[in-house]
């Protein structure tokens, strides 16, 4: 079987997340390609759409063309249907085989609906679309927030401020229907949140729908000796060690503002012996003078760009904590959770999925601050006894759910089963 992955980028988070799924499909005996417009890994089976004067000359036309000014909660990206940027038939001679199934994932600036029937036109191939946020269903926002428009046409859409041009999310949308309803396409959920969207999508309703997770390399993502592991990072071992994603306070979706209410909460309710045992482990750089909202002792690493950094990071952490209140993931859930390492989190996304109450740890009522500080409290306080068996409930959950060879094998036999 010949497998085409399409994606923007070869880094970053969906880009890490089209790249597990072709991994996996290699090391599964899948002959697998992924086409990419920005590359930065040397790897044959990874092949760059050639960034030429002819694209660049398309890319600032649409830009400027198409220009929109938007509410950046959103991430209104996808700026018009109507101006495709790429020769299908040019990247089919490049990828240099004849694709079986082709797997769109996030598109932004690279392919439109136009596109990808054509891909499927000149292919025949079984096309699939994996909704890493919002954007296959919508007119062109990645989070849609409490907007109900991709259920029916997108028309005055919220998050066009220019109001002569609120129509411009019922074009696309519409231009994306025309496309898509006579392409066999099919769209992969990996959440129970986006499956149910999807469901409920004007563009998806009447497509085949499937749910499957994220996968974690589990051989890299495994629970391991917390003290032996902090002694490698040089990270305190006498700590209770929280988890945080990134400090960035702009990003509304990312609910930081609640994070630190619930911090600050959290300092209220415990002692000042309690207080100094507790580290904030923030992957990131310091921005600003974020840290000093912060009640408790911090540690900013960076940004980690290696797998096995990142294991050692969640194998170090007593807790994950995940603030989103709009997310079609974070796949750092996964992850924690493969690591053994419970998650608090805001009651969205694929927490939805993986963090269970009492079991891998504990999901709180979205926006609530007091509840998440409930959360983290409850799991991070507990008896050695009870924390052994939060590890023990993450590790089974993840490797039932969300091993690589259990993702690529029930991809495979829903396709021969659909085809």
């Amino acid at each position: 079987m010949n497998v085409l992955h399409v994606n923007t980028y070869d880094k970053l988070g969906a880009a890490r997340a089209a790249l597990n799924l072709h991994y996996a499909m290699l090391n599964f005996g899948v002959n697998s390609k992924v086409l990419v417009l920005n590359k930065t890994i040397e790897d044959p089976n990874i092949i760059q759409y050639p960034v030429d004067l002819h694209y660049r000359i398309a890319y600032r036309l649409k830009h400027k063309v198409f220009a929109l000014k938007t509410d950046p909660n959103y991430y209104f990206y996808n700026l018009s249907e109507a101006f495709s940027m790429i020769s299908v038939k040019k990247a089919l001679k490049l990828i240099n085989f004849k694709p079986d199934v082709i797997i769109f994932h996030w598109i932004s600036d690279f392919i439109i609906a136009r596109d990808i029937y054509k891909f499927g036109k000149y292919t025949g191939a079984a096309i699939y679309w994996c909704g890493l946020d919002m954007a296959p269903l919508t007119g062109g926002c990645h989070y849609a927030w409490e907007c109900k428009g991709y259920q029916k046409d997108c028309n005055l859409c919220p998050a066009i401020l220019n109001v002569k041009q609120k129509n411009r999310a019922f074009k696309n949308l519409k231009k994306k229907n025309k496309y898509l309803s006579d392409s066999k396409i099919s769209f992969i959920a990996p959440t129970s949140s986006l499956e149910e969207q999807a469901k409920q999508s004007s563009l998806f309703s009447s497509k085949n729908i499937i749910k499957i997770f994220l996968s974690i390399d589990n051989n890299i993502f495994k629970p391991a000796n917390k003290n032996d592991v902090r002694k490698i990072l040089n990270i305190p071992l006498n700590k209770k060690i929280i988890l945080i994603g990134s400090l960035d306070i702009e990003e509304k979706r990312k609910g930081f503002s609640y994070l630190i209410k619930a911090l600050n909460h959290l300092n209220e309710t415990i002692d000042r012996k309690t207080r100094e045992e507790i580290l904030l482990l923030v992957i990131g750089e310091k921005k600003g003078d974020i840290h000093t909202k912060l009640p408790f002792e911090t540690l900013f690493i960076g940004r980690i760009n290696d797998d096995a950094k990142l294991a050692m990071i969640y194998q170090a952490s007593d807790l994950y904590v995940c603030s989103s209140i709009e997310d079609a993931g974070p796949m750092m859930i996964n992850e924690a959770i493969m690591c053994g390492t419970p998650v608090v989190a805001f009651d969205n996304g694929v927490a939805k999925d993986l963090v269970l109450n009492f079991e891998t740890g504990y999901r709180a009522i979205l926006k609530d601050y007091k509840d998440l500080a409930f959360g983290i409290k409850k799991v991070l306080f507990q008896t050695n006894e009870n924390y052994i068996n939060y590890v023990d409930n993450c590790r089974n959950l993840a490797l039932s759910m969300l091993k690589p060879k259990k993702q690529v094998a029930y991809f495979i036999n829903f396709i021969n089963n659909e085809c």
